[in-house]
C-alpha cells in the first residue's frame, strides 16, 4: 500500500492499506498501517477518516513505545486538528511531537512541526512568532534537500506574500520550485508555481502570473489519473484556490471569456468525468477538457435558456473578495459582471447596483456563505416568516440577482438556469425577494445545474415515456428506525399515479429490493418518502423504504451511483434530498448520484419539507406536466399555486429542479 502511494497509484494504495487493517499483523506494523492510511485520507480531504486512523495509530504506538512513530502520528493529528480549527488540540499535539523530535534528533520531523506551528500563529495574527518558527525550522534541518525543506521554503514564500514583500516571496517560491523539480516532487512544485503566480500578479505582471498559475495547475492536475471519484473530489478541493487566482488574473487582463472557461474547469471535474464515462464507456475521460466558448454558447442555445454562472473569489486566507457573474443568453451572447464583497456601501436601498446591506444583518450572516446559512436557519430552524428572513432573502437578491436583473428575460415563462458554487447550492433562488417584496419565482422560470458542462452532457440523454415503467413510491411501511408514517406522501403517490395512469408502490410493497428491481427500467421515478443527508460523507445520504423484506430499507447515494438508470426525471419528494457534502466539485449526495447514474433531470428539496403542502405541490406539478409544460415551468406553476394557500416559503420553496429543464 505504501509503495503504491509513493508511485501515485492512490486507488490501489487505499485498497491495500484498508485491507491490511483487517489482517493479523504485529503491533508495530499495525501502527504503521493506520498512520499511512490516515495520511492517505488526509491528502484527499477525508478528515474524519484520517482522525480515526491516526487515533488508532496513536494508541498502538504509545502502548509499544514506538517514539519515532509517535512523532509522526502526533504531528499528523495536529494537522487534522488544525484543519478542523481545533487550535488548542493542534498546538498540544505539535508541542508533544516537537519535544520528542528534539530528544531523538529527528530534524525532518522537527521541520514539519515548526512549519505547522508557524502557520497556526500566522493565522492567529502573531507574525513575529510565525516567522520565528519558520526560521527555526530552516535552522533545524541538516540541509533543505528534502520535502520538509520544500514545504519550509514554500511557507516562507506564503509568509512574505501575505506581508506584501513580493520580491522576497518570489525568491523563496523559486527556491522551493527548483528543489521540487530536482526531487520530482510534483505537488510541491505545483504549490510553488501557484505562489509565484500570486506574487507576480500582485506586482502587476499579469501575463507572467498567468503562465505560472497555469503551469502550477497542470502539475496538480497531473496527480488525478488513477484516483477514485471520491479522491478526485478531495484533491480538487486542495487546488480550488488556484482556479480562483487564475480567474482573477484573467479578469484583470479583461479576458472574461477565458475566465469563464477556467471557472468551468474549476468545478464539477470529477462529476463531468463520471457522467461522460457513463455516456461513453469507451471514451478516455481522465483528462477530459472543459467546454470551449463555442460549446458553451451551443449549450445555452440548445437549452433555450439564459445561463447564470457564479464564481466566488477568495483570498489566500479564505476571505471572500469578489463575486463574479457570467450571463449567457440563448442567442449565445456572453456578458460578464462582478461585485466586490468588501467595499460595497452600507445601508443603501439601491439594490439595482447590486449593493449588499451588510451592516443591517447580524455579523454571522454577512458574506455569501453566511448569507446562505441565514436564509436556511430562518426558514428551517425558525419555521415561520420573520423580519430577519425577509432581510436575508432581500440581501441575497441584492447580491445575487440585482447586479444582473437587466440581463434576465422579461417573459416569466423563459428559462433561467443558475450555476451556483459552494453554499450557493443551498440558496432557494425561487424565494429571493426584490426590493418590492416580489419573489424571484414570480418573475422567472428557474432551474439549477452543477456546471455548464454537466448541463451539456445531460442534453445527450434521450427521453422515454412509458407509463407502465413509471416507479411511483408513497409512504413505505414499516419504515426503518420507527420513522413516522407519511399519510400525505401516500395520497400524493396515489394521485400522481392516477394522473400518469400508473400503479404506485405503497406501504409494504415499497421495499428497497422492489425499488432497485424496478428503478433500472423506470421511465419516471417519483419517491415520496423520508430522506436523509450526510454533510461529511455525501454518498451516505439516503432515502428510506419499507423494511418488510427484512432489509435495512435505506437506499444510499452510493447505491444509486452504481445503477444504470433510464428515467427522464427523478422527483425525490422527501426531506433534504438536495443536500449533502458541499465540495469544490459541487454537492455530493442524492441529486448528483441520480444524474451520474443517467437521469438528466432531478427535483430535490433543500430542507425538511412539510407533508401536506408538499403533496399539493407535487400533484400540481404533474397536472401542469400533463398540460404540456416543461419540468421547470411545471414546478414554477405548482409553487405559484401552493403559495396562495401556504404563503410561508418553507411550505412551497424547498424544491429545485436540477439538470435539464425540459
Amino acid at each position: 500500500g505504501e509503495t503504491y502511494r509513493y508511485l501515485g497509484q492512490y486507488k490501489k494504495a487505499t485498497v491495500y492499506l484498508e485491507s491490511a487493517t483487517r489482517k493479523t499483523i504485529d503491533r508495530y506494523d499495525r501502527g504503521r498501517v493506520y498512520n499511512s492510511l490516515g495520511e492517505l485520507y488526509f491528502e484527499f480531504g477525508q478528515y474524519d477518516k484520517a482522525l480515526t486512523a491516526y487515533q488508532e495509530a496513536l494508541a498502538i504506538r504509545r502502548a509499544i513505545g514506538d517514539n519515532y512513530g509517535l512523532i509522526r502520528t502526533l504531528s499528523n493529528l495536529g494537522r487534522v486538528y488544525q484543519q478542523s480549527q481545533k487550535i488548542e488540540e493542534a498546538i498540544a499535539s505539535y508541542e508533544e511531537a516537537d519535544r520528542l523530535s528534539t530528544s531523538l534528533g529527528d530534524w525532518r520531523a522537527k521541520m514539519y512541526i515548526l512549519n505547522n506551528l508557524s502557520t497556526i500563529y500566522e493565522d492567529e495574527g502573531d507574525k513575529n512568532k510565525a516567522l520565528s518558527f519558520l526560521q527555526s525550522a530552516l535552522a533545524a534541518g541538516e540541509n533543505t534537500q528534502s520535502v520538509a525543506g520544500i514545504e519550509t521554503l514554500n511557507n516562507f514564500g506564503k509568509f512574505y506574500l501575505r506581508d506584501k514583500q513580493y520580491d522576497k516571496a518570489l525568491e523563496y517560491y523559486q527556491q522551493a520550485r527548483n528543489l521540487s523539480s530536482g526531487l520530482n516532487y510534483t505537488f510541491g512544485e505545483g504549490k510553488s508555481l501557484i505562489g509565484m503566480g500570486e506574487a507576480t500578479l500582485l506586482q502587476g505582471d499579469r501575463k507572467k502570473a498567468i503562465e505560472y498559475i497555469e503551469a502550477g495547475i497542470q502539475d496538480l492536475e497531473s496527480l488525478r489519473p488513477g484516483l477514485t471519484d471520491e479522491q478526485k473530489v478531495a484533491i480538487f478541493d486542495t487546488q480550488a484556490y488556484a482556479y480562483e487566482l487564475y480567474q482573477k488574473a484573467l479578469i484583470e487582463t479583461g479576458d472574461y471569456q477565458t475566465a469563464l472557461i477556467v471557472a468551468e474547469r474549476g468545478r464539477s471535474r470529477a462529476f463531468v468525468e463520471q457522467l461522460a464515462k457513463r455516456i461513453d464507456p469507451d471514451q478516455d475521460n481522465e483528462n477530459i477538457q472543459p467546454p470551449t466558448i463555442a460549446q458553451i454558447q451551443t449549450i445555452a442555445q440548445t437549452a433555450k435558456a439564459t445561463l447564470v454562472e457564479y464564481s466566488i473569489i477568495n483570498d489566500s486566507r479564505g476571505n471572500e473578495r469578489d463575486l463574479l457573474f457570467w450571463v449567457i443568453k440563448p442567442t449565445g451572447e456572453i456578458i460578464f459582471r462582478s461585485l466586490n464583497l468588501e467595499n460595497t456601501p452600507n445601508n443603501t436601498q439601491d439594490s439595482s447596483l447590486g449593493t449588499i446591506v451588510r451592516s443591517s444583518l447580524p455579523a454571522e450572516f454577512r458574506g455569501i456563505n453566511n448569507l446562505a446559512t441565514s436564509i436556511r436557519s430562518n426558514l428551517v430552524d425558525n419555521g415561520k416568516s420573520n423580519p430577519t428572513l425577509e432581510q436575508s432573502t432581500r440581501t441575497a437578491h441584492a447580491t445575487l440577482i440585482a447586479p444582473i436583473t437587466d440581463l434576465l428575460p422579461t417573459n416569466p415563462d423563459d428559462r433561467v438556469i443558475f450555476i451556483p458554487q459552494a453554499s450557493l447550492f443551498l440558496v432557494p433562488f425561487q424565494a429571493l425577494q426584490d426590493s418590492n417584496g416580489k419573489y424571484l419565482i414570480e418573475q422567472h422560470t428557474i432551474s439549477l445545474a452543477p456546471s455548464i458542462q454537466i448541463l451539456g452532457l445531460t442534453q445527450q440523454k434521450t427521453s422515454r415515456n412509458n407509463p407502465e415503467n413509471n416507479l411511483i413510491i408513497g409512504n413505505p411501511s414499516p419504515f426503518p428506525d420507527n420513522l413516522d408514517p407519511l399519510p400525505g406522501a401516500e395520497n400524493e403517490a396515489k394521485e400522481i399515479a392516477a394522473i400518469l395512469q400508473s400503479k404506485p408502490l405503497i406501504g409494504t410493497e415499497a421495499t428497497k429490493t422492489a425499488v432497485i428491481a424496478k428503478i433500472k427500467q423506470a421511465s419516471l421515478i417519483h419517491l415520496a418518502t423520508h430522506g436523509f443527508f450526510d454533510e461529511r460523507q455525501g454518498l451516505q445520504s439516503s432515502l428510506a423504504f419499507s423494511t418488510a423484506d427484512k432489509e435495512d430499507g435505506l437506499l444510499t447515494a452510493d447505491d444509486i451511483l452504481n445503477l444504470n438508470l433510464q428515467a427522464d426525471l427523478a422527483v425525490l419528494s422527501a426531506c433534504d434530498t438536495g443536500r449533502g457534502q458541499i465540495t469544490g466539485d459541487g454537492v455530493i449526495g442524492l441529486s448528483r448520484s441520480f444524474i451520474a447514474a443517467g437521469v438528466p433531470s432531478v427535483i430535490v428539496s433543500l430542507w425538511s419539507v412539510p407533508d401536506l403542502p408538499t403533496a399539493q405541490l407535487m400533484v400540481e406539478f404533474y397536472h401542469h406536466r400533463q398540460q404540456g409544460m416543461d419540468k421547470a415551468q411545471s414546478l414554477r406553476q405548482a409553487m405559484l399555486t401552493v403559495m396562495k394557500t401556504y404563503p410561508n416559503p418553507i411550505d412551497w420553496a424547498a424544491f429545485v429542479a436540477i439538470g435539464q429543464p425540459d
